[in-house]
């Protein structure tokens, strides 16, 4: 194998790596907006309780709001579930842009510069390539963390409005 195929192979491996960032920082970026949207909804009535109170004593308003929150509590789940696949391919894509900054760096100064100074190019741009994998990893991380506390607070947002719902309905069964 010529240092051609090895460099077309090489280029085929950082375009897969590069894509999956890309696509997975999008997918956080989009998670991290439709759940601020949510809890802006849910925030947004509660804001004014007595308004809120009183467009909870509708049985069907309170009904609707009930099965809007069951719908966002299966796409929670199915976003958590996604999550801990993150968690572990960012994991791993930290792990590993560590070793192959380390190892980068342990061949920095070795004979090959001198026996094959054509690859110096390629080695300087993969040495940029690691370093650029590893911040978006450690971006990826930080959005995740982010995430998880966007999902913790509608998450108790949706408990409040659930709650609030609870005992308008308990106050309008009393005084039916």
């Amino acid at each position: 194998m010529n240092n051609v195929q090895v460099v077309d192979i090489l280029q085929g491996h950082i375009d897969e790596v590069d894509e999956f960032l890309e696509v997975i920082l999008e997918d956080i970026a989009q998670a991290e907006k439709d759940i601020a949207g949510r809890i802006e909804e849910l925030s947004l009535p509660m804001a004014d309780m007595a308004s809120f109170e009183k467009m909870l004593e509708d049985r069907k308003y309170r009904a609707e709001l009930i099965e809007g929150n069951q719908v966002i509590e299966h796409a929670l789940a199915r976003t958590n579930a996604v999550m801990r696949l993150w968690e572990d391919d960012i994991d791993a894509g930290l792990q590993a842009s560590n070793a192959f900054i380390e190892w980068l760096g342990d061949h920095t100064d070795g004979r090959w510069r001198l026996e094959q100074p054509s690859l110096l190019e390629i080695f300087d741009a993969m040495n940029g390539n690691a370093e650029g994998w590893l911040l978006a990893f450690e971006r990826m991380s930080d959005s995740a963390q982010d995430l998880t506390g966007q999902i913790l607070r509608l998450m108790n947002t949706m408990a409040d409005v659930e709650k609030k719902a609870g005992e308008v309905s308990r106050k309008n069964w009393r005084h039916e």
